[in-house]
């Protein structure tokens, strides 16, 4: 894009001025066009930063010259043409990474935190009554929100996801724990690809029956919905 800043054939003056920015490939092109109608001799300045070709023709004299800098001040705003000290990234042309795992994890963790995934106060006597997850117990990974070309944004992740969870049985009063893994959560994949996984703490009647209930289609939806909601918070960032 861009490449052909300028272009004007002057034919009355035998000039052919032809200015291209940053694109060796286009200078040679507009040298094909050229040169396929006649022989020419050739010719090539460098001087720092700058590259001005010239070459001639029977009764044609023809001049490419190819600036690839912006002039001080003048020019694309996208180029840093002059000094910062703060090493901006200027309209955010080039690449760059800012990381959000620290954000992930605070918004998993704000959303996780004593989430209700099974409740019934009827449960008769021996079933699982109530189940919520304790907290976020570890997020590895990364998470990040790329920018290149100034203006395309996306947001850049691989997650693991370990939750605690804790649940009890109706007529007990003893706590359950365990945890659950979701792992595989990554931007170039979707809800399909993650891996979920349960484990109980101790062995028992409550700890298989409560395992069986996290481990359920429902309650895994609802841990898959809850990612998505921060997922789509740190998309909407980009």
């Amino acid at each position: 894009e861009n490449i052909v800043r300028h272009f004007t054939c002057l034919t009355d003056h035998h000039l052919i001025s032809i200015c291209l920015h940053y694109n060796d490939t286009a200078v040679g092109l507009a040298f094909y066009c050229l040169l396929t109608c006649c022989s020419s001799c050739f010719c090539k300045v460098s001087i720092y930063r700058h590259t001005v070709y010239i070459f001639s023709v029977p009764s044609v004299n023809c001049f490419v010259y190819r600036d690839c800098m912006a002039k001080w001040g003048e020019g694309d705003p996208r180029w840093l043409v002059e000094h910062r000290d703060d090493g901006k990234n200027v309209n955010g042309w080039h690449w760059e990474e800012k990381d959000r795992k620290e954000w992930t994890k605070a918004r998993l963790a704000e959303l996780f935190s004593d989430l209700i995934l099974h409740e019934l106060e009827d449960a008769a006597e021996g079933e699982p009554q109530k189940l919520k997850v304790e907290r976020l117990k570890e997020l590895t990974g990364d998470a990040s929100i790329t920018t290149r070309k100034g203006n395309k944004r996306f947001a850049v992740f691989d997650l693991s996801v370990a939750l605690a969870w804790e649940g009890m049985v109706a007529g007990s009063t003893t706590v359950v724990k365990g945890d659950i893994r979701i792992e595989e959560v990554h931007s170039t994949g979707d809800e399909e690809d993650y891996v979920y996984s349960v484990t109980v703490e101790g062995s028992g009647a409550a700890q298989t029956k409560l395992r069986a209930v996290v481990a359920d289609a429902a309650i895994k939806a609802k841990v898959y919905a809850t990612i998505g909601q921060c997922i789509k918070e740190l998309r909407d960032q980009a």
